[in-house]
């Protein structure tokens, strides 16, 4: 693919489709969107929302941009201050007296609806990036069985409606490996920026972000020899994306300290007993993962199945060149 043909790429696949392929998809994004908005007005209040709240009560209430705490970046909750002060302007422009936002300094109902409004939308939003993600290199029924499997997670329906940035995240990591795959096809430089910016971003939302661009940094170094360009290249993605993340979040010194203590604390609460075998850990995580607290025994079996046939196909693919 020629680098002037890739941005055309990108709308290639939802172009190419079927009226009844692109009916089925947005069927499963609009009762997926509906379904998780009920829940987010009947569901209780959720632990980790208070990381989030905090910081945008410090924000909006205090008018102090320094984060309360550091347990999430800035993008977090950024997004969801933008929107409440856009709809607290509007109200005041239009004249109504609606429910407050902020009273006494702390967040309302109503706003915290809002917020996770805003993350229904980043879900699916997210699900359809996933779509349209498979779509590049599989027929629709694959892309689209795969769409419907997220969408029925139980860990994503719940993530749905929790105002962190699980699912914001996870929309920009997808978006990353996309651009990342334009730019290993095409090798232009852009499309390694752009990777750079998109993995910043979703560092920037949370820092397991970053990880989204591993793929591009394993596959650029599996490359390097007949193609040192590419090389350096990554190397100017990597520090791009460091620079969007400290843009947003100049208090990295505190970030990072709390992500340390944090998994020091996870550490020691899932420390293996002397006394188990060498590779509990996988173990466990697979019993988790078919667990009813994972993804279940049916959905958990058939992502299994899937990543074993991805891996499949992707050396199938790399053995043909």
């Amino acid at each position: 693919m020629k680098g002037d043909d890739a941005a055309v790429a990108i709308e290639r696949g939802w172009r190419s489709l079927s009226w009844r392929w692109r009916a089925l998809v947005l069927a499963v994004l609009v009762v997926s969107g509906v379904a998780r908005a009920w829940l987010a007005t009947e569901a209780g209040s959720f632990y980790d929302e208070r990381y989030s709240i905090t910081n945008l009560e410090a924000l909006l209430g205090e008018g102090t941009w320094r984060p309360a705490n550091t347990y999430y970046p800035r993008l977090s909750y950024l997004p969801q201050a933008a929107l409440l002060e856009a709809l607290r302007l509007g109200e005041r422009a239009a004249g109504r007296t609606a429910a407050p936002l902020v009273a006494g300094g702390h967040l309302t109902a109503r706003a915290v609806l809002v917020c996770r409004a805003l993350v229904v939308a980043y879900a699916v939003a997210s699900l359809l990036l996933v779509f349209l993600l498979v779509l590049r290199w599989f027929p629709p029924p694959v892309a689209f069985f795969t769409m419907v499997l997220l969408a029925a997670a139980r860990t994503h329906f719940r993530l749905s409606v929790n105002f962190k940035p699980d699912m914001l995240v996870l929309a920009l990591s997808v978006v990353t490996l996309w651009v990342s795959a334009i730019a290993l096809e095409t090798r232009a430089p852009r499309w390694y920026l752009a990777s750079g910016l998109a993995g910043g971003l979703a560092a920037a939302a949370k820092l397991t972000g970053g990880v989204a661009l591993l793929p591009l940094g394993l596959a650029t170094l599996a490359r390097a020899r007949r193609d040192r360009g590419a090389l350096l290249w990554a190397v100017a993605t990597a520090l791009l994306a460091g620079l969007v993340f400290v843009a947003i979040n100049p208090e990295i010194g505190r970030i990072v300290q709390a992500f340390l203590a944090n998994l020091q604390a996870y550490s020691s609460r899932q420390q293996l007993h002397p006394h188990r075998a060498r590779g509990a850990y996988p173990r466990e995580l697979l019993l988790w993962l078919l667990s009813p607290g994972g993804h279940g025994p049916i959905l958990g079996a058939l992502a299994l199945a899937g990543f074993a046939g991805l891996c499949v196909w992707a050396w199938r693919r790399h053995r043909r060149g």
